[in-house]
């Protein structure tokens, strides 16, 4: 009696060992640039409003002025919670992605519980774990510096926890995954609408409803009424942006691209596994609900960021992130679907006796786990060079400049920019956001306030034929990959130059199409040539 829980613990223990590992061969093959980096700039604007919720208790921007421009508040107020522990930058940010290897590991060990409970299957279990703890892009997504590792890691409690008939503590659950990642909120409508379906055929009593919305409920609208109260509006800024800029694009060719970038990630590219979708139209009644639970979730998660906003660049980590936390519960159940055509070829074997069904059953068991550790591994060596260089990328320019502006510029100084994460949290600044994410550049300037410098991105801006503006900086990176634009590897900090006469010029500037006009402080001749002396000499 003892052996079998015994062997069981040692399946777990090798789930949670693989989770450890590959993610510390991401960072020690990447050496520098992985271990103190991110592969985007928003894990700085992160750690912005982290760094601010450790100084005021509240997310800011800049300091002093509440903002609604965090997508997840749960994940800025956890990195808040680093920033009290730890002062250096680099212990800041080992800190964090020690935190999103945790998530990781946690991932795997809730995918295993999950599947155990269902199949009740050891070896379907483990499967799950194991294909979760290698999957490349869930591991970039634990190392990060983002919210997916742990808004998925939520999700997948509240699941837990709902199959196991514990309602309050799954809403609970369900409120925290909002506010790790709002489109969490679709996790929530389909338990809700599975639990209808349950009142409805006397699985469920009606207050265990109740049980689960009244504290999802209260844990999402105090994120809903943080924004409505600083910004007159229920939604996170960077709703509003995205969801304008998105509108080019057709509902149609985003699904399809959607779908696409899943498809080609580890674990789901295996085309063997999508077969599961056939294993689950044959499953039980039992069986089918949990598979229609799992893939219910994902897709409506896939859809309903595709339609918020849509993947302009499909090989960008930028895109993909959106779209990962519908990778786990779209894997498990195709797991489900497997598993569950694999009993119904047995059950047929032995109704027949037939020996041939039995071993297409045992080749196809092979030949689908045999698929997964093969995409795996190609995954992994593809995203760990990628995740390297990613890292690489943004600390060769958006760290570098960050740094080098708070080296150059006076501490009352503010800066203008459109990458907002690390030139604000290196360059210690009051910082505008021009692309409107994090501030309101809008009122800033009707308030005749002004600018002392401009982080600008070539690719993304028009200046007019004559123009004022003079580079006093610029800085490139080889090799650019974080998106598919390699000028958008190349930013300028510049000033205008004007007349002695003259405190501020006015300088429009066309961003991705859109006119902003901007108030500048102008710079003599000799002073702008000494910023672009001390830039040249910073470190």
């Amino acid at each position: 009696m003892k052996r079998i829980p015994n062997f069981s613990n040692h399946l777990i223990l090798f789930v949670l060992i693989l989770s450890l590992i590959v993610p510390i061969y991401f960072l020690l093959k990447g050496k520098t640039h992985s271990l103190k980096g991110f592969p985007l700039d928003d894990a700085w604007i992160h750690l912005v409003y982290g760094r601010e919720i450790s100084r005021g208790g509240y997310l800011a921007y800049n300091s002093g002025e509440p903002a609604t421009g965090s997508t997840s508040p749960l994940w800025a107020y956890l990195l808040g919670i680093i920033h009290l522990l730890f002062e250096k930058i680099n212990n800041i940010v080992f800190a964090v992605k020690i935190l999103g290897i945790l998530f990781h590991i946690l991932i795997g060990y809730f995918a295993y519980k999950l599947l155990n409970i269902i199949t009740k299957n050891i070896w379907v279990s483990v499967v799950g774990g194991v294909f979760l703890a290698i999957s490349p892009i869930m591991v970039v997504s634990a190392l990060s510096g983002m919210e997916i590792s742990l808004s998925i890691l939520l999700g997948l409690i509240a699941l837990y926890c709902y199959i196991n008939q514990k309602y309050i503590i799954t809403g609970v659950f369900l409120g925290l995954a909002f506010l790790a990642r709002p489109e969490f909120g679709t996790l929530g409508l389909i338990i809700i609408i599975e639990m209808l379906i349950g009142i409805r055929n006397k699985r469920i009593k009606p207050i265990n409803l109740v049980y689960c919305l009244i504290p999802s409920v209260i844990i999402g609208s105090l994120y809903l009424g943080w924004n409505f109260f600083v910004d007159g509006r229920p939604f996170p800024a960077t709703f509003y942006v995205k969801s304008i800029i998105g509108k080019g694009m057709p509902l149609f060719q985003r699904i399809i691209i959607g779908i696409g970038i899943l498809a080609k990630e580890a674990p789901l590219r295996s085309f063997i596994l999508w077969i599961g979708l056939l294993g689950g139209l044959i499953c039980d009644k039992e069986q089918k609900r949990y598979f229609l639970l799992f893939i219910s979730i994902g897709i409506v998660y896939l859809l309903g960021n595709l339609i918020l906003i849509p993947p302009w660049d499909p090989i960008a980590f930028y895109h993909i992130r959106y779209l990962i936390p519908a990778i786990p519960f779209i894997y498990l159940s195709l797991l489900i679907g497997n598993y569950n055509g694999l009993i119904y070829m047995a059950k047929k074997a032995r109704k027949e006796r037939k020996r041939w069904i039995l071993a297409i059953r045992g080749s196809y068991s092979i030949f689908l786990i045999f698929s997964l550790f093969f995409y795996s591994y190609l995954g992994i060596i593809h995203w760990q060079a990628k995740f390297y260089n990613d890292c690489r990328n943004i600390n060769e320019l958006q760290v570098n400049i960050g740094k080098k502006i708070n080296s150059v510029f006076s501490k009352d100084s503010k800066i203008g920019t459109i990458d907002a994460g690390a030139i604000r949290y290196f360059g210690n600044r009051y910082t505008i956001d021009l692309m409107g994410l994090n501030t309101n550049y809008k009122r800033f300037f009707k308030e005749n306030n002004y600018l002392d410098a401009l982080v600008l991105m070539p690719a993304w801006v028009i200046l007019p034929k004559e123009h004022k503006f003079f580079v006093v900086y610029s800085c490139m990176t080889r090799n650019y990959q974080v998106t598919s634009n390699p000028n958008m590897g190349i930013q300028v900090v510049g000033v205008t130059i004007g007349d002695s006469e003259h405190n501020i010029c006015k300088l429009p500037l066309l961003i991705l199409g859109k006119r902003i006009d901007i108030n500048l402080k102008c710079f003599n001749k000799k002073k702008a040539l000494n910023l672009a002396i001390d830039f040249r000499d910073a470190n």
